[in-house]
């Protein structure tokens, strides 16, 4: 008889364990299950196109062409949570010969997706995405999207070029979320006075709160329209903006100190020199920027901070000679 017992409870214990057992694979399974179907979901599309010329359609060659991919939460509480936008992934890329560009499909991290771990695990995948465009070219008017809408179908494109010539940018979007998306994006060479005003301001507005390689864009622009028209009605205002965010007016000191804590390197400096020289032979070609500019300049008067990028760019000379630039 106490055999029999045992017998039973042992059975009981074990029914009891494989019950357990049991439950917790079928647990493991449909958690497995929901996060492969989760993260599948939660992929970014892939996002290709072409750049053409607006005139002759031929495919423009080298350009840059930033693509994001924004994030907004499909669950209402996450928006009041968190920041109702994020940038799940992004990526600076450059048209090949015949002018495409692919920014792959993938997986952002919970730390890309601006919530935490327990909402990345809770809440479900983002529903709603918008995608951000910007291309920027040399010679051609820069290209930018606003990517704040919740709508797959239309994005509001924004060239100030576009004021009196419609067909200034033509953008075409075809795909799906899971199939991905393709552009072709077609722009516009910078000729007229006005184009070239209208390319600056698109690019000053990019540069305006990021780093490179938005302010050598903005370098180019600024040179490119004073090299053309230096006497004409923005040309003070450019020059201005190119002495007090593109150009390092530094003291001497100021310039030691930053080799020596490695805020600055060797090979920075050929590059700080070319521009330092290239806005002193524009300053000698132009006349000295008039009042109303001179709010651009907020921290000393224009001749003060032409007589600091003359100072130095000597000084920048005597460390490159010296081998200090290599």
């Amino acid at each position: 008889m106490g055999s029999a017992s045992g017998m039973k409870d042992g059975g009981g214990r074990g029914g009891r364990r494989r019950g357990f057992l049991g439950a917790a694979g079928l647990l493991l399974l449909c958690i497995t299950a929901c996060q492969v179907h989760y993260y599948r979901e939660r992929r970014t599309p892939e996002v290709r196109g072409v750049v053409l010329d607006a005139e002759s359609g031929k495919p423009v060659v080298g350009a840059d062409v930033g693509v994001t991919v924004f994030g907004f939460p499909s669950n209402p509480l996450a928006g009041m949570a968190s920041p109702p936008r994020w940038a799940l992934t992004g990526e600076m890329l450059t048209t090949t010969s015949d002018g495409t560009f692919i920014l792959p499909s993938r997986c952002p991290s919970p730390e890309s997706s601006g919530v935490s771990w327990l909402s990345y695990l809770l809440w479900g995948p983002m529903q709603k995405r918008s995608i951000g465009i910007l291309v920027y070219a040399p010679e051609d008017i820069p290209l930018i999207s606003e990517a704040d809408g919740f709508d797959w179908t239309t994005d509001p494109w924004v060239a100030a070029a576009s004021a009196g010539s419609g067909s200034a940018v033509k953008v075409t979007r075809t795909g799906s979320l899971k199939a991905g998306f393709r552009y072709t994006l077609h722009v516009r060479r910078a000729v007229t006075q006005k184009d070239w005003e209208s390319k600056c301001a698109l690019t000053k507005q990019v540069a305006s709160s990021h780093g490179e390689p938005y302010q050598t864009w903005l370098f180019n622009d600024l040179t490119g329209y004073l090299e053309r028209w230096p006497q004409r009605e923005k040309a003070g205002e450019y020059l201005l903006i190119l002495m007090d965010r593109i150009a390092d007016g530094d003291s001497p000191a100021n310039i030691d100190y930053a080799l020596q804590a490695g805020e600055l390197s060797g090979a920075e400096i050929p590059i700080i020199l070319k521009r330092n020289r290239a806005i002193l032979n524009l300053a000698s070609r132009m006349n000295p920027p008039q009042e109303p500019y001179r709010v651009v300049v907020t921290f000393a008067s224009y001749e003060q901070r032409l007589e600091a990028i003359r100072q130095c760019t000597s000084y920048l000379n005597t460390i490159s000679s010296k081998g200090g630039g290599k």
